[in-house]
């Protein structure tokens, strides 16, 4: 946008003329001596001054010449448009990675805490059996232990991936331009 105004300014009114208009009156007369007046009957004595009129008219153009073929100026803001329209799409594009980075976050999350939730699942049914084998005769109160230890694991496991799932749809909901 600055650069557009600048553009405009450099190229607009370029071919349009100025035009001046001066007037004045003055009088005159030698400086080192008499002067000879052009008309000796009109006016017979020669320190007399002159009296003088005079008006001007002027039209003139100021072509920058190096403006005009070259461009040099103007090429420079065009450069500068361009690049600015490059930063532009290099921002757009790296918000779009941001984006599509957080939302693969998120599914990746998604899974894994799907994951999780089976795995506890798994362990669950594994301390349940553990009881049923111990209370059977035929398990040992180790394996109970050790099966508590896995439900345990897996409930930690799971509470990070659900901890891990949250942040990854804060960021997605931030890279969406959104805030809390």
């Amino acid at each position: 946008e600055v650069f557009m105004q600048e553009r405009k300014q450099l190229t607009q009114g370029l071919l349009f003329p100025k035009f001046s208009i001066s007037a004045y009156q003055s009088r005159f007369g030698d400086l080192l001596g008499d002067l000879s007046p052009i008309d000796p009957a009109a006016f017979p004595d020669p320190s007399t001054l002159h009296p003088t009129r005079a008006m001007n008219l002027g039209l003139s153009w100021q072509l920058p010449l190096a403006r005009l073929f070259s461009g040099g100026e103007v090429k420079m803001i065009d450069a500068k448009i361009e690049l600015q329209e490059n930063d532009d799409a290099l921002l757009q594009v790296q918000l779009k990675s941001e984006y599509l980075q957080t939302h693969r976050a998120v599914e990746l999350t998604r899974e894994i805490y799907t994951l999780a939730a089976s795995a506890e699942e798994s362990a669950v049914i594994g301390y349940q059996q553990a009881l049923q084998r111990e209370a059977l005769g035929t398990g040992l109160p180790l394996e109970v232990i050790k099966a508590q230890e896995m439900v345990v694991r897996a409930r930690i496991m799971y509470l990070e991936a659900v901890a891990e799932h949250n942040i990854s749809q804060y960021q997605l909901w931030v890279a969406s331009g959104k805030n809390l």
